[in-house]
């Protein structure tokens, strides 16, 4: 990973061993060992054909860990299912990458503001340059 030493493989097996067990399909004994429940092994019977966040969203437990999801539009939806595939730190990168790209505009924008004041140059983030500063 970009972020640490920990192998992207690695990172992803951590997590949807963190997503089963809180969904309530794996449990973990002790240290380094992992069994399925009854409820993994019912899905296991059942062959589904990808188990992914949206599946485990079927279990209350599963629900309690991710909080709640209520009143979101179709466009969040749709960034979820985009970005569920990819790791918790692969998503903050990609935060990261945006506000960095932002800040860049703004830092360009109040350049030429201050630089040369009779141009009428748009603020690439909507808001008043009084307000962000």
């Amino acid at each position: 990973m970009p972020s640490g030493s920990q192998a992207i493989f690695d990172n992803r097996v951590g997590w949807s061993k963190t997503h089963l067990m809180k969904a309530g399909l794996l449990e973990s004994p002790r240290r380094a060992y992992f069994m399925l429940t009854d409820a993994g092994r019912e899905v296991l019977k059942s062959n589904p054909k990808e188990i992914n966040v949206a599946y485990l969203k079927r279990y209350p437990a599963y629900l309690d860990f991710i909080g709640p999801s209520g009143g979101k539009s179709g466009k969040q939806e749709e960034k979820e299912v985009a970005i569920e595939s990819a790791t918790p730190e692969e998503v903050l990168e990609s935060a990261y990458g945006k506000i960095r790209k932002a800040l860049a505009r703004y830092s360009i924008f109040m350049i030429l503001k201050h630089s040369f004041p009779i141009l009428r140059v748009k603020n690439p983030l909507g808001k008043p340059a009084k307000s962000i500063v």
